[in-house]
């Protein structure tokens, strides 16, 4: 497993500068499909960068995991894309106890400080990662926040979570994840 550094999407989504997410995505060519090796290869890539959601970092940060931590939920397609109306519980946007929040609200509104995008940035920025005729083959589960330092701002700030999505149809994961502070 190795991270796509060439992939489209990364130079796509460039345009997207104030989009507070951290996507890695993750070749799964080698058969090997486990949601768990990809979120921890993630965090490994995550490491290497200079900007992650919304901090800048001089010197790479070296977050952990705690393999004995993580937990995870399946996520429906349906209910990862929504564009419903959400339900809250506590401080999390949901559409069902079984996902806290729901990427599009990610996306869109549950950020330290408006995001310049609407609901058409997100529909074009998922039609390039996740093409439409792929989407019901979809694999998705959202990850606690327990198991990495990656999370920390984000639980004293606006929110943390990670998705790992495995697309069986172009071999590849996607990992999202947030961890938003002011």
């Amino acid at each position: 497993m190795y991270e796509m550094k060439d992939d489209i999407f990364y130079e796509y989504v460039k345009k997207y500068d104030k989009l507070l997410l951290d996507y890695v995505l993750l070749s799964a060519d080698d058969g090997e499909i486990s949601h768990k090796k990809a979120v921890i290869n993630a965090i490994s890539v995550i490491n290497s960068r200079e900007r992650i959601g919304n901090q800048y970092y001089k010197k790479s940060p070296e977050f952990y995991v705690d393999e004995n931590k993580m937990i995870c939920r399946k996520c429906s397609t349906e209910n990862f894309f929504t564009v419903d109306t959400v339900k809250k519980y506590g401080n999390c946007m949901c559409v069902e106890e079984s996902c806290y929040w729901t990427y599009r609200d990610a996306f869109l509104y549950y950020t330290p400080y408006p995001v310049p995008y609407t609901e058409k940035d997100f529909q074009k920025v998922n039609y390039v990662l996740f093409p439409e005729c792929y989407r019901k083959d979809l694999e998705i589960y959202q990850w606690n926040d327990e198991f990495s330092d990656y999370f920390n701002d984000g639980k004293e700030g606006f929110g943390a979570t990670m998705w790992s999505i495995y697309d069986k149809n172009m071999c590849r994961f996607v990992i999202i994840g947030t961890s938003m502070t002011d």
